[in-house]
């Protein structure tokens, strides 16, 4: 995922702690209830069979409309994103062509850095008053620049009878992606829509496996940590270059993946207490230990894993299902060919599901003008034609069911293994904590994941540790 890193929240909490807020309080539509169709739909691994209309809401709403009055000219917003290379080339066309079907809305697209680069501008922008209109933000980010004041709920947008999503238009979106944006802290509004989207996926070199009388790929965590031993022990046997089976991920989303995957929860409904001090947690971090001490997993440095993985010095890597538009061109220049595919993650028995990795989009306060036209563009932007054609040109996974009616979509599905794994385990993906402070808890969990697997500390001990920490962080 490559989420913010080591990024403090102090200077937003006290900006909320001082009552401050990104610009002097709009006339924005109050909150409505979440949209109760796509809050109930059921994962499916069937696509739609039709695309979802992204037209009015097929229902009235007893309130005033989310539309706002009309403006006396071209109606300009600004809009904060992190894109870059081909991804931001594809995006600014992407934004052009709203532009010219939308006479009356100009949006100007800035990539302004990374997402540590683009957390701490908001944060400044929010001290200073200097917000943009709409901006890509991680739900930690959304959960800080709310308790600021300064982030505009959708949920009256969505569900507007003029402006809004018809309930089947609402439906088709994946079910995680709809709980991704709801946020319980803020009596369960939307505060943000699927942006930039991904998920867990493995990756293993499959040749490899069956050389090591692996004969499948594998499915629950006993089979990773038996697989890993086996690949392990036949490298070594055949004298092979090699760093570890497991090529290990130490990022926070990917322990909290684990845990989720075994049954641990990480966070209480209130979203004040940490919970991922539990049973789950303690053989996640043991069994990455364990590997590590037996010579069957490492600690790659940053992607360094991609590399390695080419050079058939490591079998597996868990990790953002974009991952492959990185890892192709790589395997397709290894001196030695060989196999590689991308499966679901491993689980606890009879246990079906992912992590949800990538960014969302957010709304800031302005006008009534300007947050109608970003609600424009989000809702051109996430529609089944154009989410679709995101996912084929950047290797982000579409926010709509539906994105598989479309041709193109479907023909990218036939010839890409890695996507179509991802689509199919996609109705499975779950988010992972909104809460404010949980940045700071993410940093904690993987000290704690560090601190374990290099023999610093021992699982118990340090999750203990790691608990009270994440406990003052999520205090405020």
């Amino acid at each position: 995922m490559k989420r913010l890193l080591g990024v403090a929240t102090a200077g937003i909490m006290l900006l909320a702690a001082c009552g401050g807020s990104a610009s002097a309080p709009s006339s924005a539509p109050s909150s409505a209830s979440p949209a109760s169709a796509a809050a109930s739909a059921k994962p499916s691994t069937a696509a739609a069979a039709a695309p979802a209309s992204s037209g009015p809401a097929s229902t009235a709403a007893a309130k005033p409309s989310a539309a706002a009055p009309a403006a006396s000219g071209k109606v300009s917003i600004t809009f904060w994103h992190t894109q870059t290379g081909a991804n931001g080339q594809t995006l600014n066309a992407m934004v052009a062509a709203f532009n010219a079907s939308h006479p009356t809305i100009q949006v100007n697209a800035e990539s302004v850095g990374n997402y540590n680069d683009e957390y701490q501008k908001l944060l400044a922008a929010a001290k200073a008053n200097a917000l943009p209109d709409v901006a890509v933000a991680y739900e930690n980010v959304v959960s800080d620049l709310m308790k600021a004041n300064a982030v505009v709920p959708l949920d009256h947008y969505v569900n507007d009878p003029q402006v809004g999503l018809s309930l089947d238009s609402q439906a088709d979106i994946f079910p995680g992606f709809v709980e991704d944006n709801k946020f319980k802290q803020f009596n369960n509004q939307m505060l943000s829509f699927p942006f930039t989207k991904s998920v867990i996926l493995a990756y293993y070199n499959t040749d490899l496996l069956t050389a090591a009388g692996v004969s499948q790929v594998p499915q629950t965590w006993d089979q990773y940590s038996a697989a890993m031993k086996a690949v392990t022990d036949y490298a070594k046997k055949n004298n092979m270059p090699w760093n570890g089976a497991n090529a290990l991920n130490d990022d926070a989303s990917e322990f909290d993946f684990e845990i989720m995957s075994r049954g641990g929860q990480l966070i209480s409904d209130d979203q004040k207490k940490s919970l991922f001090n539990n049973d789950a947690a303690v053989a996640a971090l043991q069994m990455n230990a364990d590997l590590q001490k037996a010579g069957a997993a490492y600690q790659p440095n940053g992607f360094d894993w991609e590399n390695d993985l080419a050079a058939q010095k490591t079998l597996t890597r868990l990790d953002s299902s974009t991952s492959y538009a990185f890892i192709d061109p790589i395997i397709a220049k290894a001196p030695k060919p060989f196999k590689y595919v991308a499966a679901a993650p491993p689980t606890n028995p009879g246990v079906k599901l992912t992590v949800m990795y990538g960014a969302n989009i957010a709304i800031f306060k302005t006008t009534p003008q300007k947050q109608a036209a970003a609600w424009e563009f989000i809702k051109w932007f996430t529609a089944t034609p154009q989410t679709a054609q995101w996912s084929i040109k950047t290797h982000y996974l579409p926010v709509r069911q539906s994105a598989a009616t479309s041709p193109d979509f479907a023909a990218a599905l036939a010839q890409s293994q890695p996507l179509k794994a991802a689509f199919d385990i996609l109705p499975y993906a779950k988010p992972e904590p909104a809460a404010a402070g949980w940045q700071q808890v993410r940093d904690i969990l993987q000290q704690t994941v560090d601190a374990v697997v290099t023999g610093k500390a021992q699982p118990k001990a340090a999750l203990d540790d790691a608990q009270k920490k994440a406990d003052a962080a999520l205090a405020g």
